[in-house]
């Protein structure tokens, strides 16, 4: 074997943490360590960063995703995440950054105000009709009906 399974999990690192170092799966490290006779020890919850959670900052810092520092690193997401958490990283809100969002949802209300069609809006944009009205009901856009009315209140 390439990497020693033992000597990582004797250094004081958990099976997950070797699975990860090694880019393996817990229960293919779990085997590999009983097989080699390794005296198992109680299973605690670590409260501890690794020390590899100080690059995994540095890189989350410099405005990678989750995925994008496991994928940079060869860790798996989820323990990257776990962490970044041991180490008090706040986290950034998932589903990207809202400056783009914000930008992108004033733009295509300024071309509904402008009198475009959801239809022409995603003609123009490439955006589907979905995104495109999420994004409009983000900026607090009230939709027309298709004839171009606004829409009655329901009463």
């Amino acid at each position: 074997m390439s990497v020693d399974v033992v000597a990582l999990y004797d250094e004081g690192l958990g099976i997950r943490s070797v699975a990860a170092r090694i880019g393996r799966s817990f229960e293919y490290t779990r085997v590999r360590l009983h097989q080699a006779g390794v005296e198992m020890r109680q299973h605690t919850a670590s409260t501890e960063p690794d020390p590899i959670a100080q690059e995994f900052a540095r890189l989350y810092d410099d405005r990678l995703s989750i995925r994008a520092v496991g994928e940079a690193t060869g860790y798996p997401a989820s323990y990257v995440r776990r962490q970044l958490l041991l180490a008090g990283v706040e986290l950034r809100p998932s589903g990207g950054q809202t400056v783009e969002a914000d930008q992108v949802a004033e733009y295509l209300a300024s071309l509904y105000r402008r009198g475009l069609s959801l239809r022409a809006i995603r003609a123009r944009t490439g955006y589907g009709y979905a995104f495109i009205r999420t994004r409009l009901h983000a900026a607090g856009v009230e939709l027309r009906d298709p004839q171009g009315r606004p829409r009655k209140v329901a009463a």
